[in-house]
């Protein structure tokens, strides 16, 4: 059967979906994983399988693919990659991401756990037999089989041993854009009325955030003040542009910043601690072992299931108290009241992984037509011919208009999916076998810059 992974954002996305690739294909399934707007745009060049989406947002876009895809005699199904379990309930998320449109033309909406297939289940009872409990493939990487899958992380110019504590800061609030352009942006697809609360919620969620990157910054500045021997690793979120926390942090010896690594597994298997509010690395770690510590100075986000695993700093002092527990062995938290928080939200079968759980969902539906070999070195060069004509025909129709009005913000965000190299995709699927002991008998082919081929040897 040809199955179709896509991928929006790397360091979020590819590990997991690596992971639930190499399980299709060691049950004999041909697998595109990655970057597939050129290959699934409005001309179809691959042919009939199962396209796995990374949500069900119901845009306009969107919805006119599916339903492309569906007249094609694709499947279609989806695991929300942005997930949503942080909030105290999943119902405005649900709302938001999810539709009837999109939902009409998917086959399943793969869940995390009974958290958000509870919500859905009510909100969209129609639809309810679209929902699968099979947790989620970024979730098996936490288990303990995935430990030591490979070398810890390191800052390549930290010396000897020293400590590490990891520092996961969130996206809030540095984002691709200038604050009024992102609500010019967000109005028509989130706003519903010239009153909307949506939108005067954005403005408090903003003068907050910026009132708690002052927290953080002064936090990380003490502490790394107080421990001049530990190293405070800060990974900034895939969406905040280049730069951003350098030029707030600014300069110390111990203090970096980095986004090496696709996957924060390794840099927690090396970190005596972790620090961050309301992150999904906080459910990693407590899985993990790894000491948890939610700064809340102003009470942000305390409802969210991430910040009640570990313990909780209220304000500077009890940050680096924490801190020095953490570095010295001392426990945040009790293990088992983390692990009751975490089952409230994420579906983790013992015996199976959920990457095995989806590929047999997949193989129920499978149907006649699914399995026809593609031409893929065809289908690229296709692809590539008809977007250069289209990029071509843009700019003609630009010139006509007198040019386009884009505005010019002085910001540059950081590419969400930059490309992959034969040696990263490789490191990737070589420790996913170590960890696992499975997949030996599956080629994996870097065939374009954002886009590798997953399928049986």
């Amino acid at each position: 059967m040809n199955i179709y992974i896509r991928i929006e954002i790397r360091r979020r996305e590819l590990e997991g979906r690596l992971l639930l690739a190499l399980a299709a294909a060691e049950r004999g399934h041909d697998v595109l994983l990655g970057d597939l707007d050129a290959l699934l745009s409005h001309r179809l060049w691959l042919r009939p399988g199962i396209f796995h989406d990374k949500s069900l947002t119901p845009t306009s876009g969107k919805i006119a693919l599916h339903r492309r895809l569906a007249a094609a005699g694709f499947l279609v199904t989806s695991q929300d990659e942005e997930h949503g379990l942080g909030d105290a309930t999943y119902d405005a998320f649900a709302q938001r991401r999810f539709g009837p449109e999109t939902l009409h033309t998917a086959t399943t909406a793969f869940c995390w756990g009974p958290h958000d297939r509870d919500a859905l289940v009510e909100m969209y009872s129609e639809h309810a037999d679209r929902f699968s409990m099979s947790g989620s493939p970024r979730v098996d990487l936490w288990r303990p089989e995935f430990r030591r899958r490979r070398p810890p992380m390191r800052p390549v110019d930290v010396e000897g041993d020293r400590p590490i504590v990891l520092v996961a800061p969130g996206s809030r609030p540095f984002i691709p854009h200038p604050f009024w352009v992102a609500m010019e942006d967000l109005r028509p697809r989130q706003f519903r009325s010239h009153d909307d609360d949506r939108e005067w919620g954005h403005y408090r969620k903003f003068a907050e955030a910026y009132q708690y990157v002052g927290r953080l910054v002064r936090g990380i500045r003490l502490a790394a003040h107080a421990f001049p021997e530990t190293v405070f690793v800060v990974r900034p979120h895939p969406k905040s542009p280049d730069g951003a926390w350098e030029a707030v942090l600014g300069s110390a010896e111990n203090i970096i910043v980095t986004r090496e690594g696709d996957a924060a597994g390794p840099w927690l298997d090396a970190a005596r601690a972790l620090i961050h509010n309301g992150s999904t690395t906080a459910a990693e770690a407590a899985m993990m072992g790894v000491p948890v510590v939610s700064f809340q100075p102003q009470g942000e986000r305390s409802d969210r299931f991430t910040n009640r695993v570990g313990a909780v700093a209220r304000d500077e002092d009890e940050l680096l108290a924490l801190i020095a527990g953490a570095r010295d062995g001392r426990a945040t938290t009790s293990a088992d009241a983390d692990r009751r928080v975490l089952e409230e939200r994420l579906s983790v079968d013992p015996e199976r992984l959920s990457a095995d759980r989806i590929v047999d969902v997949w193989e129920a539906a499978e149907q006649p037509g699914l399995g026809r070999p593609n031409r893929l070195a065809a289908a690229s060069a296709a692809s590539r011919a008809h977007r250069r004509v289209g990029t071509v025909r843009a700019g003609v129709r630009r010139t006509l208009r007198g040019g386009s009005p884009r505005r010019s913000i002085g910001i540059d965000a950081t590419p969400k999916f930059p490309p992959l190299t034969t040696d990263a995709i490789t490191e990737l699927a070589d420790g996913l076998r170590r960890a696992l002991g499975r997949f030996d008998g599956v080629d994996v082919t870097l065939v374009g810059r954002r886009l590798v081929r997953i399928r049986p040897r």
